[in-house]
């Protein structure tokens, strides 16, 4: 259920970042618009997915935190 939210956060993102490629940037030029495009594409397939993981493993490394005994639940070494 977790891996589900987070592919749904990444489809909203990945619709706002394709509808602001094509129909915000129509005052610019062709130049600018593929820097834009690139940067946008870069942010879509780098950040998004380290979002989505993060979100996930956040979820289920907090539960086996807790369940942990004292100094590795510190992220401590033995």
């Amino acid at each position: 259920m977790i891996w589900y939210e987070n592919h749904e956060i990444g489809k909203v993102l990945l619709i706002l970042i394709i509808h602001s490629i094509f129909y915000k940037s129509t005052i610019f030029t062709l130049k600018f618009k593929l820097k834009v495009m690139k940067f946008k594409i870069l942010i879509l397939f780098l950040i998004v997915p380290i979002f989505c993981i993060q979100a996930q493993s956040r979820a289920t490394t907090a539960k086996d935190y807790l369940s942990m005994p004292g100094p590795i639940a510190l992220g401590q070494k033995e």
